[in-house]
């Protein structure tokens, strides 16, 4: 069994920005009669290598999130059913047709305990990357959305784990 704490700093502050935690564990089976005594498996170091590899790789998405390029708003059209946005990342920042991504807005607040101003990203829409995609400029086709998307708000790309994903946790052991 592993279990750890991935923490980023922001620099040159040293200030933590994100923690994330991953844990996983291996195991096997095998006939004692032929070990006589000796119950400790001879690839223990393999295992908790093993272990450690699927941990750190559970984390992946998390941590492809948080790294995730950032892109704004630029431009938003209207045809009274369908909304679509431009964003300032495409191709050459990693996105691809047909990926999910979020939209966020910054918004602050005053702090009613401290008087001191509060930052906070709040989720606005959700929506897919568009075929219409070059270098550095995407169309987004927007699917959900709580509040009014405006020019400057930013979108991130969304990663989640796929079939593969998922055909590959079960095979893996």
């Amino acid at each position: 069994s592993v279990d750890g704490i991935l923490k980023i700093y922001s620099i040159p502050s040293m200030k933590v920005v994100k923690t994330i935690k991953f844990s996983d564990s291996t195991s096997r089976s095998e006939d004692s009669k032929f070990y006589g005594h000796n119950h400790q498996p001879q690839d223990m170091a393999g295992m908790i290598n093993k272990a450690g590899r699927y941990a750190i790789h559970s984390t992946r998405n998390e941590f492809k999130n948080f790294l995730a390029p950032k892109g704004y708003v630029m431009e938003q059209r209207n045809d009274g059913d369908d909304i679509i946005v431009q964003v300032t990342i495409g191709s050459a920042d990693g996105l691809e047709t047909g990926e999910d991504v979020t939209l966020y807005s910054v918004k602050s607040t005053i702090n009613p305990f401290t008087d001191e101003e509060e930052i906070h990203d709040v989720k606005i829409a959700s929506g897919i990357i568009s075929d219409k995609i070059t270098a550095h400029r995407a169309w987004i086709i927007i699917k959900d959305k709580t509040q009014e998307i405006k020019i400057g708000d930013y979108v991130k790309a969304y990663y989640s784990n796929g079939f593969g994903d998922f055909f590959n946790s079960l095979i893996r052991y």
